[in-house]
Formats: structure tokens, C-alpha cells, sequence
């Protein structure tokens, strides 16, 4: 007959060192994210070729 037995381990707390390093890598993420969704931002209001005076003109008119 074979005995199993179940053991629960429980995790660990991460160290001081693992939460500064997973938060300084989600900050480099989001930074490049960021980056890139601005100069998808950018190319897209290029490929639109909207006149430069066309913001301040909406502006002056209100």
C-alpha cells in the first residue's frame, strides 16, 4: 500500500531587493510603453496632414 502525503509550503515573502527590482521593471515597461503609444500618436496626426493654424483657429473661434 502507498501513502501519500499532501504538504503545504507556504510562500515566501518577497525580499526588499525583489520588490524594488519587480517595481523598477514595470516602471522601464510602462516608460517604453509610453513612448511608443506617443509616437504612434504622432505618426497618426502626420498621416492626417491637418493645416498647423487649425487648433488655434478652433481656439480663437469658441
Amino acid at each position: 500500500m502507498v501513502q501519500l502525503y499532501l504538504v503545504y509550503i507556504q510562500p515566501r515573502s518577497p525580499t526588499i531587493q525583489e520588490v524594488k527590482r519587480s517595481r523598477w521593471d514595470a516602471t522601464e515597461r510602462l516608460t517604453s510603453d509610453l513612448y511608443k503609444i506617443s509616437n504612434f500618436g504622432e505618426k497618426t496626426l502626420r498621416s492626417v496632414q491637418c493645416p498647423k493654424n487649425t487648433t488655434t483657429q478652433a481656439i480663437n473661434s469658441t
